[in-house]
């Protein structure tokens, strides 16, 4: 075969597919750190004085052609006709690798494309998957990212300044992180997902982060059964966007009634733990693209549907509404209930002075007068809703934040932070770091009545009450009734009889002076109201003042009917109903039940001759009365003093089993703040663990990642010496050729 040459040029230089094939590779970084950056780091082995060879005909055909044998020995005699063959042969050749090129990248391209779609795939489901024992329901997202870029490696990408904080941020898509701490808070969890589903701010720009801690009903399970209705709702306008649950207990051991947690006792260690538990929730589900911050407790009753609104449009760092409360009407239909928004005072600023630096002051206790300024106390139920008050401390029931408050470093303090905690201390942070915090006297939003321990004790004596009331209206029914049967009205009757009877007679003619004495009578009366308002010696007549109105009814009314039964045969039946029958048990004293209507009896107090008699008679059955009623008052004494007795005793014992229990209720709470500890320790021993354990995992990547790096070095020098060699080849063979060149010219 014959070749021919041009020996015109004399530098040495690479072809121009292979020298662009190692400076720009398809595929490669131009980085200045890869081995194939330049031609020069291919032929940097190559002799200084070697000429250039080129080939007429095509380039890449001379280049790509292995050498054959009979090339040392072929004639090198140059014509036209063989110059022309060659070139015909290398451009035939060229077509070819062409061809074969575009086969192969029209077989291979539909598998590119096919395996870059399951590469992002895999790489967005490495970023989305859950792993860990933390809490994840199977819910649906409204959650559309656009935010953030991802490369092939998953690393995200933020701009902070794109996540600014504005008036007016549900028309610029800002995102707010919606934070509800919960504990026993199952009963409150549909009133709660009520007001979620009326906000009117986008619900896909809402982020729900959720923490539940401490908890003892079934909180979790029916906060993830109202939120998968909530998420699967057709509407999906309806659905929220990023949705965490997290759950971790904080060791609180202070009840959920409101004396519970409203005792002054209980703030401070109280305030403390919320605190801690709010710092939690915050510093898991705070992402960078969040703009807002919202926290809400899930007992609020009432409150507007545009309350994120309402607050963001102020455009504040920190804002507030109002929070009352409704009440009973026997305790004033309302009240102010969040008392820990307020301004700082000369005499809450002396008290902090005085107090020891862990001391935390709380507000709406006698303990701690400071005289503050609340934001509860200024409201104005026709005032204007824009009207805003500067605050020192703020309470946590509705709190809207910019998220750059918390992203500087501001969060809710649970230690004495300038003698207060938890919201309170957040809020004078967030003044101490130069943020304007926010109070709207006139914007009130209402949280749930909570009855205390007085109030039920109240509701339990209302309810008996009403009970006495129906049962005495029942039994003064049934009095009527009697009434109405059993007498006749005898007045009329009366004034005819007295003027029968004196209608023949002139007293003032029998010259007889006729006078009563009622000094007896008065006395004794006198006595018995003295003894009635003393309280202390009527109870000997009043046995069945203690007894069940309702025994009472049921004991006189089978009585009341047989007595009326029989009476209907008597002359006067009048006589015989009501020998013994009590009035209305209900109406105590001398008009009461401790009188009893007596049959009418014949005896010589009729006679008016014999009525000195009488006197001596009436005078002698009064002694005897009194006797006896002396008698039975000294023996209910002794019986009260008995009884008294017996219940001195039955409360000292009370007392001591009080005291007893007591004893008891401390122990088991030492008790289970020791297995707490333990349980404390046994968790950072764990974490420990688990830390150590993932720094060694993270030491094996690196490890790993590091040999792989040399694997892949070694791979590229060796690709580099082969290439090296190749050019060098090339190069002792182009020599070859121009000695076996040399001679044939000469």
């Amino acid at each position: 075969m014959e070749k021919s040459f041009d020996l015109s040029e004399k530098e040495v230089s690479l072809p121009p597919d292979l020298e662009s094939g190692i400076s720009s590779s398809p595929g490669r970084n131009s980085d200045s750190n890869s081995p194939y950056s330049s031609p020069s780091s291919v032929i940097h082995h190559l002799p200084s004085d070697a000429g250039e060879i080129s080939p007429v005909g095509s380039q890449e055909q001379q280049f790509l052609q292995p050498r054959k044998r009979h090339q040392r020995n072929a004639s090198l005699s140059i014509s036209p006709t063989a110059a022309g063959f060659a070139e015909a042969e290398a451009e035939a050749g060229a077509s070819s690798l062409l061809r074969v090129i575009f086969w192969i990248l029209y077989a291979t391209l539909p598998l590119g494309i096919l395996g870059y779609f399951l590469a992002s795939y895999a790489v967005d489901y490495r970023h989305s998957n859950h792993s860990g024992s933390g809490y994840y329901p199977d819910l649906p997202s409204g959650y559309a990212s656009k935010t953030g870029n991802f490369d092939d490696f998953g690393i995200e990408f933020y701009d902070l300044q794109d996540y600014r904080s504005t008036p007016e941020g549900w028309n610029r898509d800002e995102r707010v992180l919606f934070c509800v701490p919960l504990r026993d808070a199952s009963a409150h969890l549909p009133m709660f997902f009520g007001h979620m589903r009326n906000l009117t701010y986008p619900h896909n720009l809402i982020d729900l982060a959720f923490l539940i801690s401490d908890t003892s009903d079934s909180t979790i399970k029916d906060l993830k059964k109202h939120l998968a209705e909530i998420q699967s709702d057709p509407d999906s306008s309806f659905h929220f966007g990023r949705i965490n649950i997290y759950e971790k207990d904080f060791g609180q051991i202070i009840g959920q009634s409101f004396s519970d947690r409203h005792g002054f006792q209980a703030q401070g260690p109280r305030r403390k733990l919320m605190a801690i538990a709010r710092n939690w929730l915050l510093s898991t589900a705070l992402r960078p693209d969040h703009a807002w911050v919202y926290w809400r407790d899930a007992d609020v009753e009432t409150i507007p549907a545009t309350i994120i609104e309402d607050l963001m449009h102020h455009d504040r760092d920190v804002i507030v509404p109002n929070i009352w409360r409704p009440l009973p009407d026997w305790l004033g239909y309302e009240q102010p209930y969040d008392l820990n928004s307020w301004q700082e005072s000369e005499g809450g600023i002396e008290l902090a002075d005085r107090l020891d630096e862990d001391a935390v002051i709380v507000e709406g206790y006698v303990e701690y007068a400071t005289w503050r300024p609340h934001l509860a106390y200024l409201r104005d139920a026709n005032g204007d809703p824009e009207v805003e008050m500067e605050l020192d401390g703020i309470g946590g029931v509705s709190i809207l934040s910019k998220a750059n408050v918390f992203k500087s470093g501001s969060n809710f303090p649970a230690f004495s932070f300038q003698k207060h905690a938890e919201t309170e201390g957040f809020g004078k942070l967030c003044k101490r770091m130069g943020y304007s915090v926010i109070g709207l006297p006139h914007y009130t939003i209402w949280h749930i009545y909570e009855p205390s321990s007085d109030d039920l004790r109240h509701m339990e004596w209302m309810a008996q009450e009403e009970k006495r009331r129906l049962e005495r209206a029942k039994i003064q029914k049934f009095y009527d009734k009697a009434w109405k049967l059993a007498f006749e009205e005898v007045d009329e009757d009366w004034k005819r009889l007295k003027f029968n009877v004196f209608k023949n007679t002139d007293l003032r003619k029998t010259g007889r002076k006729i006078e009563v004495d009622w000094s007896e009578v008065d006395e004794y009366l006198l006595e018995m109201d003295d003894e009635y308002n003393s309280g202390a010696s009527t109870e000997w007549y009043d046995e069945e003042e203690n007894q069940d109105p309702m025994s009472l009814f049921e004991k006189y009314d089978d009585d009341f009917k047989d007595k009326l039964e029989k009476s209907k045969k008597t002359d006067n039946p009048h006589e015989e109903v009501f020998n013994s029958f009590p009035l209305n048990p209900y109406v105590s004293g001398k008009n009461g039940k401790n009188y009893q209507f007596v049959k009418f009896r014949k005896g010589n107090g009729d006679d008016i001759v014999n009525s000195q008699t009488n006197d001596e008679e009436r005078k002698k059955e009064s002694a005897e009365m009194e006797l006896a009623l002396s008698e039975a008052r000294m023996l209910k004494e002794e019986e009260n003093a008995k009884k008294i007795e017996e219940e001195n005793a039955l409360k000292a014992e009370k007392e001591k089993e009080a005291e007893m229990a007591r004893k008891q209720k401390l122990k088991e709470e030492e008790e289970q703040a020791k297995v707490l500890k333990e349980q404390e320790d046994a968790k950072k021993k764990f974490e420990e663990a688990e830390m150590a354990k993932m720094k060694e995992q993270a030491a094996k990547r690196r490890a790993e990642k590091l040999e792989r790096q040399k694997e892949k070095k070694r791979k590229e020098d060796e690709e580099m010496k082969r290439l090296n060699q190749i050019a060098i080849d090339k190069e002792m063979s182009r020599r070859e050729i121009e000695k076996l060149k040399d001679p044939q010219e000469k």
